[in-house]
C-alpha cells in the first residue's frame, strides 16, 4: 500500500476555515504538471481501476508520453473538477 500523496484531499484544513472550492483550488494548485493514475485517483479518493474506467469512457483525457505510462495534466483534473465525472 502506499502512502497518499501531499495534495491529497482527504488531508483536513489546519485552520478550518477554506470553503469546500478554495479548498479545492488550492490544492490542485500544489499538484504537479502531470499526474501518475495512481497519484490522480489518490487524489479523487477514488482506485486506479476507476480512473482507467473514466479514461476509457472518454471522461478523463491522458497524455501517453514515450514511456506509455498514462499521465494526467493537472488542467484535465481541473476540467473534472469543474465539471464533475458523471
Amino acid at each position: 500500500m502506499t502512502s497518499r500523496p501531499s495534495h491529497c484531499p482527504g488531508r483536513t484544513d489546519p485552520g478550518g476555515n477554506l470553503s469546500s472550492d478554495e479548498l479545492a483550488r488550492t490544492l490542485v494548485e500544489n499538484l504537479p504538471a502531470l499526474n501518475s493514475l495512481d497519484d490522480t485517483a489518490a487524489f479523487f479518493g477514488r482506485t486506479t481501476r476507476t480512473m482507467r474506467s473514466w479514461v476509457s469512457r472518454g471522461l478523463m483525457r491522458v497524455i501517453r508520453p514515450c514511456g506509455g505510462n498514462p499521465m494526467v495534466p493537472r488542467g484535465e483534473i481541473e476540467r473534472v473538477l469543474r465539471e464533475g465525472a458523471k
